[in-house]
């Protein structure tokens, strides 16, 4: 088993650059389902980022916590992630 070096830090939605390209999408209702999750049980997921702050994985969890008005929340930080495996991940 491979485990990659991450960093646990928190951040601001300003700090997060969205990945463009992201094929994945969230209907209001899923959004409201995500951020009902949040305020019941807090962040049990966090946001991934690349070394660049671009989001890898947790677009849907950033569109709750700003319905949720949050300011801070939990990032998992992959600074050593190649390009390949970002996208690998964003697809899987």
């Amino acid at each position: 088993m491979k485990f990659c070096h991450s960093a646990m830090v928190h951040m601001t939605i300003n700090d997060l650059v969205p990945y463009k390209g992201n094929a994945r999408t969230h209907s209001r209702r899923q959004i409201a389902q995500i951020a009902d999750s949040i305020k019941r049980f807090g962040f049990l997921n966090p946001v991934l980022i690349d070394g660049s702050n671009q989001i890898i994985a947790g677009h849907g969890r950033i569109a709750a916590a700003k319905k949720l008005g949050l300011e801070r929340f939990p990032i998992s930080m992959h600074r050593t992630l190649r390009r390949r495996s970002s996208f690998d991940i964003r697809l899987a």
